[in-house]
């Protein structure tokens, strides 16, 4: 009697924890997922995110984006109190919340990664590695800095899937006059080899990563 009794009750708080309003403490104790399309497929919805990630953990907000610099539009933040852990969420239907047309992480550091292991932080010289050859990205000084432009058919290109793209941008860790003088020479809306050797010296670091939803 007492053992089938233990069994119950340890079932029914199993099932309290896993319950949509409890979600938030049976996630804390997982590592997020991976940042990518398959985690947020382009069918997304704020209320998915609450089923996933607890109502606690999702919030309506008004973000960046969608117009003119500087302009905020509602939009949906994910473990908004936590920052190495952030998200923002922009939808294409702003109404229902649901359909992401972007969803950005960005800052020094953070615990989402994607699953070739990108993260807030992994440099120039890190991501030749793991894409397995030099890579084309924009010079800085302009708008969208940094950004990988192709990964010249190298080990990341496969982080695409149709109607979503993964996309980072990149920027020197320092800013000092040694630095300036460096990133002089790799300035500029054009693309730049990974391998130019001011980028090298540079090393930029991923300061922004993007989920890109298409039509």
């Amino acid at each position: 009697m007492t053992s089938s009794r233990t069994l119950f009750c340890g079932a029914l708080i199993a099932m309290l924890l896993l319950s949509p309003g409890n979600a938030t403490h049976a996630f804390q104790r997982q590592d997020l997922p991976f940042f990518s399309c398959s985690t947020f497929p382009s069918n997304e919805s704020e209320s998915d995110l609450v089923t996933r990630f607890g109502a606690a953990n999702v919030t309506t907000a008004l973000i960046e984006g969608g117009g003119a610099e500087g302009e905020m539009n509602p939009g949906t933040l994910l473990f908004a109190d936590r920052g190495d852990s952030r998200m923002e969420i922009f939808w294409k239907d702003k109404d229902l919340k649901r359909r992401p047309d972007w969803i950005h992480v960005y800052g020094g550091r953070s615990q989402w990664r994607s699953p070739a292991g990108i993260t807030l932080g992994t440099d120039l010289r890190t991501l030749e590695k793991l894409n397995g050859r030099a890579f084309r990205l924009l010079g800085f000084g302009v708008d969208d800095e940094g950004g990988v432009v192709t990964w010249v058919g190298g080990k990341l290109v496969d982080d695409a899937t149709p109607g979503c793209k993964f996309k980072i941008y990149l920027s020197p860790r320092s800013t000092d006059s040694a630095t300036g003088r460096i990133e002089k020479e790799v300035l500029g809306d054009r693309e730049y080899s990974s391998g130019h050797p001011a980028m090298q010296q540079l090393n930029p670091q991923v300061y922004q990563m993007f989920l890109l939803y298409g039509e």
